[in-house]
């Protein structure tokens, strides 16, 4: 069976399907992009996860 596993709000074990929803809360280490292995606790699997961080920047002219 297929999972949705790419760019979701949360990761989501590509075996079982299992939505991690303190998603927030696994370490990548240092900085805020990168890649990690996540252990599944429901299928008892290991695999990458890769967070995505998309940044986007405002500017305005400062009022005199």
């Amino acid at each position: 069976m297929d999972f949705n596993t790419h760019y979701t709000s949360n990761i989501v074990c590509p075996y079982c399907g299992h939505e991690y929803r303190d998603s927030w809360e696994v370490d990548f280490g240092p900085g805020m992009e990168g890649d990690t292995r996540v252990w599944c606790g429901n299928c008892d699997e290991e695999f990458n996860v890769s967070r995505n961080v998309e940044v986007s920047y405002t500017s305005y002219p400062i009022k005199k």
